[in-house]
């Protein structure tokens, strides 16, 4: 979507438009459930997540013109649903088990294109796939979730020491690959 187009529906949309929020839905209703289940592994937590998410951005339509990026404000959105859902959810644990499928997290979403090509980011991915299940939790709990490494701690009911542990092998990791 052109940088003219998105500001046209942002403002149509801000308007009451219904039809420019459905087009808004279609481009980017796929992207939102396909991140929140990256994160969470639940198709059903996650439609109802991404439903969540527009009916948010509907109720808050008169702010659309003063986003910069609707692409990135709703990638925030959604990472504050999945935050969300997991802090209302005691012992829940982030599955991962589509990172073997290389759908762990979509980094050209969330990283600046310029910071890594292509093929770093792909690197990256494998390098986070490729990671056990504990350290993979923590890592993304930590670094795309924005958890304390005290409350991961809490959650996944291990020391704060064994979080930072964790953090510090994983980013050798991925120095490795970078």
């Amino acid at each position: 979507m052109t940088a003219e187009n998105e500001t046209l529906l942002k403002l149509l949309m801000s308007e009451g438009d219904k039809e420019a929020f459905a087009i808004i839905f279609q481009t980017y209703y796929a992207k939102a459930f396909s991140f929140i289940k990256s994160m969470l592994g639940s198709s059903q937590i996650a439609e109802d997540l991404a439903q969540d998410v527009f009916v948010k951005l509907w109720n808050a339509r008169e702010r659309l013109p003063e986003i910069r990026s609707l692409d990135k404000y709703l990638f925030t959105m959604c990472k504050y649903a999945a935050l969300d859902y997991l802090k209302s959810s005691p012992g829940r644990t982030i599955s991962l088990d589509d990172a073997e499928n290389g759908k762990l997290v979509d980094f050209s979403e969330i990283s600046d294109p310029d910071v890594f090509t292509d093929e770093k980011r792909e690197r990256v991915r494998s390098a986070v796939a490729k990671m056990p299940q504990k350290r993979r939790s923590i890592f993304v709990m930590s670094r795309f979730l924005g958890i304390s490494n005290e409350n991961i701690a809490k959650k996944m009911g291990i020391s704060k020491k064994t979080v930072e542990n964790q953090l510090s092998l994983a980013a050798k990791e991925l120095k490795k690959v970078i």
